[in-house]
């Protein structure tokens, strides 16, 4: 946590703007100098400027707004995206503490329940929720400020108890994912399926990030997979998607959703060729780069091991298994997506594209 508050407080070597291309583009034209569009930041500000920036809504010509578009969430580039990122912000902090050893740690959620652990979430570590106001106090988090939210906020915050149970009142699973969760989601072969977004099914990735069920593999309306179930459980400045990296604890978070990615990637050897080239929503397909982390990086050269990138995760063996694997009876379930079938094809691939066009069909009857 020193590495954090240090990040907090050191000056970036970028700055950033928050006013709209037009009026610095028609700045320029008229001669005049763009730089008082620019501010200094922290490390801090930058890191989360650029999750606010890939999240966001989208300012399209005409002032139209989109927010569909999303560059780091809701479509196949999700684990490679957060992958940079997160060597990125690893980068930094070993800079600011000339410590070439220090590795980020990854918060294993799967032993929690309906709260963050006392061990982790302490006023030594990532702090406390104050259960009147939702501000989190601690060592280090006291005077911890936000930005880049959509409502003012007096400071970091996470949900009270009262704010989880209202959230359990509609409808929300105020519980954070399991280790049988997790595996079951590591038993999908396939990456993706068309439409490589929030509303495909039978596949790792909308089980590992989105709206594919932990259970049967379909993609259920207001369900909330691995990843976006704990952004939920945790709440506060982490609910809000564009804003969810404020909290410190957003980095242990998606260590670990990298260590899941990374036990996936070695236990089925796949290459980026599995990624769409043309299909997947805009920022998403295997060369599109990656928004706006700088140096330039596609998805595709992200797709790859973690030993490509100079770390491990030491209790992950070559072939991705750990410790922590689940032996069960339903260890080949594949949920509703049926069985696996031989290792050469592609699991339920076949079985997912009949019931998809057979619930097409059947709309297509409800409509006449």
């Amino acid at each position: 946590m020193r590495y954090f508050n240090m990040f907090m407080h050191y000056v970036s070597d970028f700055v950033v703007t928050s006013t709209p291309y037009k009026e610095i583009n028609k700045t320029v034209m008229e001669g005049g100098d763009p730089k008082d569009f620019f501010d200094n930041v922290t490390n801090h500000d930058l890191f989360t400027w650029m999750h606010y920036y890939a999240a966001s809504n989208i300012i399209l010509p005409h002032d139209i707004t989109d927010a569909e578009i999303d560059f780091a969430h809701n479509g196949q580039g999700f684990p490679s995206w957060h992958r940079l990122y997160l060597l990125a912000w690893e980068r930094t902090l070993k800079e600011i503490g000339n410590d070439e050893e220090f590795a980020l740690p990854f918060w294993d959620w799967t032993g929690n329940t309906a709260q963050c652990d006392p061990a982790i979430c302490s006023k030594e570590l990532l702090g406390v929720t104050d259960q009147t106001t939702g501000i989190v106090k601690g060592k280090y988090l006291d005077n911890w400020y936000v930005l880049c939210t959509s409502e003012q906020s007096p400071g970091l915050t996470r949900d009270t108890d009262d704010e989880k149970e209202k959230k359990k009142e509609q409808g929300y699973t105020m519980t954070f994912p399991t280790k049988t969760n997790v595996n079951f989601a590591l038993r999908f072969e396939t990456f993706d399926f068309p439409t490589y977004n929030k509303e495909s099914s039978c596949n790792f990735e909308n089980i590992l990030e989105r709206y594919a069920s932990t259970k049967t593999g379909f993609r259920l309306p207001n369900f909330h997979g691995l990843h976006n179930r704990v952004h939920i459980v945790v709440g506060g400045e982490m609910f809000e998607v564009p804003s969810a990296s404020n909290d410190p604890i957003f980095l242990l978070h998606h260590a670990f959703v990298d260590r899941i990615y990374e036990k996936w990637l070695r236990k089925f050897n796949k290459s980026a060729n599995v990624l769409s080239t043309n299909d997947a929503p805009i920022g998403h397909n295997r060369d599109d780069v990656i928004v706006p982390l700088f140096p330039v990086y596609t998805h595709q050269q992200m797709f790859k091991k973690s030993f490509e990138f100079g770390y491990d995760y030491q209790d992950v063996d070559e072939k991705g298994r750990s410790p922590d694997d689940e032996k069960d009876d339903e260890s080949e379930s594949l949920g509703d997506c049926l069985t696996r079938p031989p290792i050469s094809a592609a699991p339920g691939e076949l079985m997912c594209w009949w019931l998809m066009l057979v619930m097409l069909v059947w709309q297509l009857l409800l409509a006449d």
